[in-house]
C-alpha cells in the first residue's frame, strides 16, 4: 500500500499565507468600516460568506433595509428566521 506523505513545508506555508490576509485584510464591518475589537457583539450571518458586523450597525441598517432582508455584503436574500 502506498501511502502519499504530505510535506510538513506546506502547512507552514499555509500559517504564513493566513498572517499575511490577516495583516492585509483585518476584519472589518463593513457597514461602519471600523475593524472589529475583541469582546464586541457581532452578528453572523446564513450566507454563503457568513459575513459578520458589529450587531449596532446590522440593526441600523437592517432598519433602513427592512423590505429586502439581504446580506449588505453580498446581497444573499435572507430569511428573518435565518437570521440570530
Amino acid at each position: 500500500m502506498n501511502s502519499v506523505k504530505q510535506d510538513p513545508g506546506i502547512e507552514v506555508l499555509k500559517e504564513k499565507v493566513k498572517k499575511i490576509e490577516k495583516k492585509l485584510d483585518p476584519p472589518t464591518c463593513t457597514i461602519c468600516a471600523n475593524e472589529f475589537v475583541v469582546d464586541e457583539e457581532l452578528v453572523q450571518l446564513p450566507c454563503f460568506h457568513k459575513h459578520m458586523y458589529h450587531i449596532t450597525c446590522y440593526k441600523n441598517w437592517s432598519k433602513e433595509n427592512i423590505i429586502s432582508h439581504k446580506c449588505p455584503g453580498c446581497k444573499k436574500q435572507l430569511k428573518l428566521t435565518d437570521i440570530q
